[in-house]
């Protein structure tokens, strides 16, 4: 299958897109996989949840940094998914000189901090989207 977990591969695009791009690659990427449009076809109805995960997470602002940050990713091409430019496998710590000064838990706990403020972030949307429902049923109630 030519879809991977990255959902930046799903989409087509580069992590540096912008919103515009993301919401042009998700309505593209829609159309092609829709159930309506391939009826009887299983893989495309799979194909199109898919895309669908990819752009609640990419079409969110906040979803989209705490999606990059765990991957210790600061921005790269679609054509570098999956890896650096020195070609170590994102997410892996780089071992060459700083083998000797760094700890044995300064990976871990760069990760954990990483996993701490993803949380937060998500925490955070929890508490505006909150607001914004008693906003509405206040307005509402007018």
């Amino acid at each position: 299958m030519a879809y991977g977990q990255d959902h930046y591969v799903i989409l087509g695009i580069g992590e540096d897109a912008t919103p515009a791009e993301v919401r042009s690659a998700y309505r593209r990427a829609a159309r092609a996989h829709h159930p309506d449009l391939n009826p009887g076809d299983a893989e495309a109805a799979d194909r199109f949840k898919r895309v669908q995960e990819a752009y609640d997470i990419l079409g969110n602002p906040a979803r989209r940094a705490a999606y990059r940050r765990p991957l210790g990713v600061t921005a790269r091409s679609s054509s570098t998914v999956g890896q650096r430019r020195t070609g170590q496998p994102v997410g892996r710590p780089d071992r060459t000189a700083a083998q000797s000064t760094t700890s044995a838990d300064s990976p871990l706990a760069t990760e954990l901090a990483q996993a701490l403020l993803a949380l937060r972030l998500l925490a955070r949307e929890a508490q505006l989207e909150r607001r914004l429902r008693r906003l509405v049923r206040y307005l509402e109630g007018l």
